[in-house]
């Protein structure tokens, strides 16, 4: 497991190895208080727009294989996508001492941001679309048919029940979503 103190140094070693005349500025992505096995930092260039984002793993054989396998499977989704239109970040760098990947920080709109000024449900649909074909294209080269497995599912929702029966969280409508 990463805490925040190993996770900060650990960043700005990989950082250093990417470009070493620069200086970050680091916005941690996760909780600082919690351990994690993978800690993400947005990483900024001190006096520039550049931005990048650094996520580590342990430094363990799983965490190593588990980051280097995002750093390929980046690349390889970024190669293969076919529509200009849809694009994955680009993975900068591996920095395997550290078990670091360095991707781009790509900015656009969420679709939290988009859905609001959606005036139509075709538009939606297509907003949707589009995402799931990105989705598709993005998991394809590690795809593999599996039974669908409900368990899952129940248990998130049934997590959510309860919290909402706690008052720790509030469904909207709750009548409503039951039926």
């Amino acid at each position: 497991m990463l805490d925040a103190d190993y996770s900060v140094k650990a960043a700005r070693r990989a950082l250093r190895v990417f470009l070493p005349d620069e200086d970050f500025a680091l916005a941690s992505l996760k909780d600082p208080t919690k351990l994690y096995d993978t800690w993400v930092f947005r990483s900024k260039q001190r006096g520039k727009n550049s931005t990048f984002i650094c996520k580590l793993s342990t430094p363990d054989a799983q965490g190593r294989a588990k980051i280097l396998n995002q750093y390929e499977r980046l690349k390889s989704a970024r190669s293969n996508l076919k529509n200009p239109r849809l694009t994955t970040p680009q993975a900068l760098a591996f920095v395997e001492k550290d078990c670091a990947l360095i991707m781009e920080h790509v900015k656009g709109d969420t679709l939290q941001d988009l859905l609001p000024k959606i005036s139509q449900i075709e538009e939606a649909n297509a907003h949707l679309g589009n995402a799931g074909r990105w989705l598709a294209s993005f998991q394809q080269p590690t795809m593999k048919p599996a039974a669908f497995d409900t368990k899952p599912h129940m248990n998130w929702l049934l997590k959510k029940l309860k919290r909402h029966e706690e008052n720790l969280m509030v469904i909207p409508d709750y009548d409503a979503f039951m039926v």
